[in-house]
C-alpha cells in the first residue's frame, strides 16, 4: 500500500489542540491574577469606608446646595427674610 503525505495522520492538528490548550491555560491565570489584584485593592479600600462614605455624603450635599445656588440665580431670586432672619435652607 503506498501512502501519501495527506493520508497520513497530521501532526499539526495535535499540535493546535496543545496551542489552544495553552491559550485557554493562560487565559485562566490571567482571570486568577485578575480577581488577586481586585481583592487586594478591595481590602486596601475597605480601611477607608467611612472616609468614603462621609465624602461622598459631603458632595452629595455640596451638588445639591450648589444646584440650588444656581437655579436661584437663573430666576433672580433673593433671600427671603422674615423677622431679621433669612430662611435660607
Amino acid at each position: 500500500m503506498i501512502f501519501r503525505l495527506a493520508d497520513r495522520p497530521s501532526h499539526r492538528t495535535d499540535r493546535r489542540c496543545g496551542i489552544k490548550y495553552k491559550i485557554r491555560e493562560l487565559q485562566l491565570q490571567e482571570q486568577a491574577e485578575i480577581e488577586r489584584i481586585l481583592s487586594e485593592l478591595s481590602q486596601e479600600a475597605a480601611a477607608y469606608t467611612q472616609a468614603l462614605v462621609d465624602n461622598q455624603t459631603y458632595l452629595y450635599a455640596s451638588g445639591f446646595y450648589f444646584a440650588k445656588a444656581s437655579y436661584a440665580l437663573e430666576l433672580g431670586a433673593q433671600i427671603l427674610k422674615i423677622a431679621g432672619r433669612s430662611l435660607l435652607t
